[in-house]
């Protein structure tokens, strides 16, 4: 899975990014949702745009329109200056029907109440365009993915995690709504692997940039690994099998 497309060569959330992810035939574009002074919603990391040069922009206090009008390229290169960002409108329209895409909703500065607004916008619109079976939904609130199983019972939820080792048969009783786990790489374990696995859950992990990381999340036996570039990671696990083969 592309993390914010193919982040390690292009900026993060743009379309550059999106499309290197087709063309090296990731099998998922991981991306991030914020919702705009005017209720829509925008395909970005962060709620301030701050770390992409434009100091003291916040997401939820602009316009889509406003927001669609800055350079969201030049801070990771010249060439990109072009580079916007998109609408969730854009991205389903553009890439939803060609690779699957995995959704993290971001909540963290909202209120209850626009909290709703970004789950209906947000399952309304994916089934506007037909793209039930191609969504995974990620997101660190439980109480959030809870209320998305509750307005679209066919949704696919991954519990995001910093802290996988913390996650327990209790932990999983407790969420009989979750589809998969996604943790940090560097906390994840085989017991955890194996324990979402007895529990017929998906065993996802981020983010996965370096040889080791790569690596260990292969022999984890994860059933997705989320990388800034999927090219050099899928390289990474072929010569390791050619390796083991040989030997």
């Amino acid at each position: 899975m592309a993390h914010r497309g193919v982040s390690s060569r292009c900026p993060e959330s743009t379309r550059a990014g999106f499309d290197m992810a087709v063309a090296q035939r990731a099998d998922a574009i991981e991306c991030d949702l914020q919702l705009t002074a005017d209720n829509q919603i925008v395909i970005c990391h962060d709620t301030t745009l701050e770390r992409y040069g434009h100091s003291g922009v916040r997401i939820g206090e602009i316009t889509l329109v406003d927001l669609q009008q800055l350079d969201m390229g030049s801070w990771f290169a010249a060439k990109f200056s072009q580079q916007r960002l998109l609408s969730l409108e854009e991205m389903l329209s553009g890439y939803g029907s060609i690779i699957r895409l995995c959704l993290e909703v971001k909540t963290d500065e909202l209120t209850e109440s626009q909290c709703d607004v970004l789950v209906k916008k947000l399952t309304d619109s994916v089934c506007s365009h037909q793209l039930q079976n191609q969504i995974v939904f990620l997101g660190f609130d439980s109480k959030t993915m809870q209320h998305i199983r509750n307005v679209a019972p066919w949704a696919w939820l991954a519990l995001n995690t910093h802290e996988p080792h913390q996650i327990d048969e209790s932990a999983l009783h407790d969420r009989p709504w979750l589809n998969g786990v996604d943790g940090n790489i560097k906390q994840l374990s085989k017991p955890v692997v194996e324990m979402l696995h007895r529990h017929e859950l998906a065993s996802l992990t981020f983010t996965c940039d370096s040889k080791d990381d790569v690596l260990k999340a292969w022999d984890l036996g994860v059933d997705a690994i989320i990388t800034g570039d999927p090219e050099y990671a899928c390289e990474i696990i072929r010569q390791h099998r050619q390796q083991n083969i040989a030997s």
